[in-house]
C-alpha cells in the first residue's frame, strides 16, 4: 500500500488530495516467477498457472528445480505430470523452501529433497499410478539430510505393489501432520542413516492415515 499526495485547486483553494494505490494488486510488488516450461530453474518465489507435462525420457531429469533458499513454489492447484524416469520437483543444497498446493504425478521420484533443511510440503498430492513393475523402486518423496522437514495436509498414493514407498526419510526432526497415505507398499520408510553427523532419522507423526498399504504404514529400518 502506498499513499501519493498531490494538490488540486478547488474554488481558488489548494486542497491536499491523497491517492491510495494497492501496488500488490497491480503487480508492482509481485516478484513471483511463472512456471512456463519443463526443466525450469527457479531462484525466487514461483507459481504455476496451468498444468505442465514433462516427459523427456531422461533418467532423473528434473521438471522443476529449486535453486535458492527461502523461496515458495505455489503450484496453484495445477498438476505437474511426468514419466517413469524423471523427477518432478528437486531442491538440493537450499534451506527454508516451501512446495505447496498442487499435484505431482507419475514421476520416478515425485519430490526429491537433498540437503534441504527446514523444507515445508503443504497441501500436495503426490502419486504414481503408472509404474506397476514390482522390481522398480519408486519413492514418492525422497528426503535425504533435510533436518526439520514439515509435511502437512497432503495426500500420497501409489499402486499396491512392492517397492512403492510414499515417503523415504533419511533425516532428523521431521514432522508429518494430517496426511493420508493410500496403497503402495510402505507409507513412510524411516531410515537409520539419518542426517550427516546424526545417529539416525527421527520423525513425529500426528493424525496421519494409512489406507490399503501392503507392508507397513511406517517402516523403521
Amino acid at each position: 500500500m502506498k499513499f501519493i499526495p498531490f494538490h488540486k485547486s478547488l474554488f481558488g483553494l489548494r486542497v491536499l488530495v491523497i491517492l491510495t494505490l494497492n501496488l500488490t494488486s497491480i503487480g508492482v510488488l509481485s516478484a513471483s516467477t511463472e512456471i512456463t516450461q519443463c526443466g525450469q530453474v527457479i531462484t525466487t518465489d514461483a507459481v504455476m498457472t496451468s498444468n505442465l507435462v514433462c516427459k523427456p525420457g531422461i533418467f532423473e531429469a528434473k521438471a522443476i528445480e529449486i535453486n535458492a533458499s527461502n523461496v515458495t513454489l505455489d503450484m496453484g492447484g495445477y498438476t505437474l505430470s511426468g514419466d517413469a524416469l524423471g523427477i518432478g520437483v528437486s531442491a538440493v543444497d537450499v534451506t527454508g523452501v516451501t512446495i505447496k498446493n498442487g499435484t505431482i504425478e507419475n514421476f520416478l521420484v515425485g519430490l526429491d529433497l537433498i540437503r534441504a533443511p527446514w523444507t515445508t510440503v503443504d497441501g500436495l498430492i503426490v502419486r504414481n499410478l503408472e509404474i506397476d513393475n514390482p522390481d522398480d523402486f519408486v519413492p514418492g518423496v525422497r528426503v535425504t539430510y533435510c533436518q526439520g522437514l514439515l509435511v502437512k495436509d497432503s495426500f500420497f498414493e501409489m499402486l499396491p505393489v512392492a517397492h512403492k514407498e510414499m515417503i523415504v526419510l533419511a533425516s532428523s526432526e521431521a514432522s508429518l501432520i494430517n496426511n493420508e497415505f493410500r496403497n503402495g507398499s510402505v507409507g513412510v520408510n524411516v531410515s537409520r542413516s539419518g542426517d550427516l553427523g546424526n545417529v539416525g532419522s527421527t520423525a513425529s507423526l500426528v493424525n496421519n492415515h494409512f489406507i490399503g498399504v501392503t507392508i507397513a504404514g511406517v517402516l523403521i529400518q
